[in-house]
């Protein structure tokens, strides 16, 4: 069975939420592909939590308004450091905040500087091959929408 963010407890999917909703707040706007992760996470909290997360963002605080989720263990922690690097990375962008954010959240769930620094390499990375896939996708639905140039 494979155990993924639908099965975490509710505490721990919260923690999740404010996170991702840190990052995706971080940079002042929500990149169109941002918006389904954020809708998911509005799901998860309280408007007064976003008018915060907001006006972190406004004042340049990009801190993670929370501490590290209680009973946590490897699996939990890695499942959730791959979705913050995902959507970290969603918008083909990674921000210096972003970044600031992925290093706070892998520390709070309780992994080391090194898995820190490989952990913003990885979200950098992913962020290139979203950037190159939006371009292959433009490239792609030009040609198929003029089939004969």
């Amino acid at each position: 069975m494979i155990f993924g963010i639908s099965q975490l407890p509710d505490e721990t999917r919260k923690w999740l939420y404010l996170v991702i909703s840190s990052l995706i707040l971080s940079d002042k706007w929500v990149a169109e592909e941002e918006k389904a992760a954020f809708h998911d996470a509005m799901q998860w909290i309280t408007q007064e939590e976003i008018n915060e997360l907001e006006q972190k963002s406004k004042d340049d605080n990009q801190s993670i308004p929370l501490g590290r989720p209680a009973n946590l263990d490897a699996k939990v922690a890695t499942i959730l450091l791959n979705e913050i690097m995902r959507v970290a990375a969603i918008d083909g962008i990674l921000t210096l905040s972003e970044m600031t954010i992925i290093e706070t959240a892998t520390r709070l769930l309780g992994f080391d500087e090194f898995i820190a620094e490989v952990a913003l390499e990885i979200a950098q990375k992913l962020a290139t091959i979203q950037k190159e896939v939006v371009q292959l996708n433009n490239i792609a639905a030009e040609h198929f929408s003029n089939p004969t140039a």
